[in-house]
């Protein structure tokens, strides 16, 4: 499920029901904000249909989609995602977790292939970097994502998808000043799974392991807990998150390696690298 504490402009799609692509519009003031947009910027807007546990998703301000939109201004660019910032109401690990993540930066990026070359030539860690498309909170335009769809695969479709739209001569940008708050809470188990899944499909698509060894997996481990003790320290909330730290970042960091050796059940990227694979041709 999903909330939202904010009216704002979106059409729906889930990355777990891609075939209901065109959605519903959430209400009057939606539908006419989309299409006024839509006259300007022929756009697909997703709405906040993720898996895993969403303690709540709102827009920053009520400009959210025309600073969104904005990157449209650039021919070229054919994708937009926004920034994804914590809710004050999440618990302080759930926040560290979000603002680790590379879509809470506050800059702006743009990516094109103009110098990078091929995308299938880039080394693994940064060819997985430069594929990185959230869409949690995006923009596509709508001729280019009925050429260039998101494929039916039970994850990774964003990433798919910038594949293709790269391989295709255009551009995608991260739009740092449209602002989303959107989080997932895990516990230990959850965030095994979670992170178990990210890492298998990283080895299987880019032959990236996120956590080759153990060494590996410890350092990471002391990492998050450094991290975890300078962020509530610096939030005043040491106790008692400090103790949840200890479980929850092991069953993040313990995901990860599972999912780097390929153990547990099998994660099938055999779809996704289908459509991956289109991209190379």
């Amino acid at each position: 499920t999903q909330q939202t504490r904010r009216r704002a402009a979106y059409l729906g799609i889930s990355g777990r029901s891609a075939k209901g692509f065109w959605g519903q519009v959430e209400s009057q003031w939606t539908r006419s904000a989309v299409g006024s947009l839509a006259r300007r910027w022929p756009i697909f807007s997703k709405s906040f249909c993720t898996s895993g546990s969403v303690t709540a998703s709102s827009t920053e301000g009520p400009d959210f989609l025309a600073k969104l939109t904005a990157a449209f201004d650039d021919e070229r660019v054919v994708g937009a995602f926004g920034r994804i910032l914590p809710s004050p109401e999440d618990d302080p690990l759930t926040a560290r977790t979000v603002l680790r993540q590379p879509e809470a930066s506050g800059e702006d990026q743009t990516r094109d292939l103009d110098k990078a070359g091929p995308i299938w030539e880039l080394p693994p860690a940064e060819r997985a970097r430069w594929l990185h498309f959230n869409n949690v909170a995006s923009a596509i335009r709508r001729d280019v994502l009925r050429e260039l769809p998101f494929p039916d695969v039970p994850f990774g479709e964003d990433f798919a998808w910038a594949a293709r739209a790269l391989s295709s001569g255009h551009r995608i940008r991260f739009a740092a000043a449209a602002v989303v708050h959107h989080a997932h809470s895990y516990n230990a188990k959850t965030a095994f799974e979670r992170n178990r899944v990210d890492a298998a499909f990283h080895r299987q698509l880019h032959d990236y392991r996120v956590r080759p060894h153990l060494a590996s997996a410890l350092k990471g481990y002391l990492y998050e807990l450094r991290e975890d003790w300078r962020f509530l320290g610096d939030r005043g909330q040491r106790w008692p998150w400090i103790f949840r730290s200890l479980s929850l970042r092991a069953g993040q960091i313990l995901g990860q390696y599972w999912g780097s050796q390929g153990w547990g059940s099998e994660v099938d990227c055999r779809p996704l690298m289908d459509t991956a694979a289109d991209s190379r041709n």
